[in-house]
């Protein structure tokens, strides 16, 4: 499961997999694994029940950053970033501070830092989490969008460069999925793929908005999509 990682002589592949007898009734309980290519040899590096997958070899050489959870039998439990060393010893929860579920992750240049992705109120967001820190985690951009045209909310991409440049699938509401790239605070679009179909429309103005529940008061999330040329001073139907 997920993508595989070679090592930094490039002899071994890091990767994750359900290996076990009784693999069809443990479907979460994946491994990573290192496979020597000169010998054929697999060597199992995490043990426990639950999750681990997406290894990424550290620039470095020394370190394994992966996804995962303690399986506690819950209805749902949140995908966090872990750390080890390349032989699988010393590791570590880092993302424990953050109650989100982790779906992509990548090394920064330097081997300090990992890019994670993860969902947020309606929105895809890209962070920069420290290893040695767990609760130094710097926001980078919420404009990860997806590249489904019936579901553009989902599937959202990125990658990091060995320099550090970073590129986002980046898209809105009035738009399908486009290459940006993150400069410092802003996403700089690097292509516009449906100018020729869009560029002379007036699509509707979407709004986020929240109110209260009428049955326990609890903050509701929602969307509110106006209708091309709106005029604040006219009533419109509601559907």
């Amino acid at each position: 499961g997920g993508a595989l990682s070679w090592g930094k002589n490039s002899k071994i592949i890091y990767f994750s997999a359900i290996r076990a007898e009784n693999r069809h009734f443990t479907p979460l309980n994946n491994d990573v694994y290192s496979l020597d290519i000169t010998q054929g040899t697999i060597t199992q590096l995490t043990d426990r029940n639950g999750p681990d997958n997406n290894p990424v070899v550290s620039p470095d050489g020394k370190s394994i950053a992966y996804l995962g959870f303690d399986d506690k039998f819950t209805n749902y439990e949140n995908a966090q970033l872990y750390i080890m060393d390349i032989d699988g010893k010393n590791s570590r929860l880092v993302t424990q501070e953050l109650d989100r579920s982790i779906s992509r992750i990548a090394w920064d240049k330097r081997g300090n830092n990992v890019y994670i992705q993860y969902d947020d109120q309606g929105k895809t967001v890209l962070a920069l989490q420290s290893v040695k820190n767990g609760k130094k985690r710097k926001f980078l951009t919420d404009k990860i969008g997806g590249q489904s045209y019936g579901r553009p909310y989902t599937s959202g991409e990125f990658a990091a460069s060995p320099q550090g440049n970073v590129i986002i699938t980046t898209s809105d509401p009035q738009r399908p999925a486009d290459v940006g790239l993150l400069d410092d605070d802003e996403v700089i679009n690097l292509t516009n793929l449906n100018d020729d179909a869009l560029a002379h429309k007036t699509l509707a103005r979407v709004e986020e908005i929240w109110y209260k529940s009428s049955a326990d008061g609890k903050d509701i999330q929602g969307w509110i999509a106006y209708p091309p040329h709106f005029d604040k001073n006219k009533k419109y139907p509601v559907f």
